[in-house]
């Protein structure tokens, strides 16, 4: 045992007499380093969609959002990190700074997003709510793809539910 332990190190020293394995050592040290950190972790990359100032195109912004907890706390946490807006100044937050998410509800594989009513105010009039809350509700589907659909509302009431043209539930009754 001393012998096998004596010529590892023997052969290790040899190893390292080289710059170029030195360096190649360093590196698989540091990319090891690395590695166990993001698996330790338990962060994922998740995407977010916000609007340039410039052209009032989407941008994609990807970051990293840890996952430990509930189903529920995942996407609260996924909301609330769309809430604080881009990383960019050069992009528009989806909903005024001051939204919140009052609460998220889980059900039968549909989430249920109530924000605050300061959700109603988007930050650009070039950036309407109904885009808002369209790029939010793709985004929750895309990041949590085992979810049917994802319900936003704002205040407790759920923003553009008719369809454009359709008659309104009174209608429909006085059939």
């Amino acid at each position: 045992m001393k012998n096998f332990i004596r010529s590892l190190f023997t052969q290790l020293r040899r190893w390292l007499s080289f710059k170029v394995n030195r360096r190649l050592t360093y590196l698989g040290v540091l990319i090891l380093i690395a590695l166990i950190e993001a698996l330790a972790s338990g962060a994922r990359r998740q995407t977010f969609i916000f609007f340039a100032v410039r052209d009032r195109k989407p941008v994609v912004e990807d970051r990293l959002i840890s996952q430990s907890g509930s189903l529920e706390r995942r996407i609260s946490r996924y909301v609330e990190e769309a809430l604080l807006g881009p990383s960019s100044v050069e992009n528009y937050p989806l909903f005024n700074r001051d939204t919140q998410v009052v609460s998220l509800l889980v059900r039968k594989d549909i989430a249920y997003v109530d924000l605050s009513v300061d959700g109603v105010f988007t930050p650009d009039p070039a950036v309407d709510l109904r885009s808002s809350v369209t790029v939010l509700r793709q985004g929750i589907l895309r990041n949590f793809p085992f979810l049917k659909d994802a319900r936003i509302f704002i205040a407790g009431k759920e923003p553009y539910t008719k369809k454009i043209g359709s008659p309104g539930p009174e209608a429909q009754e006085k059939k």
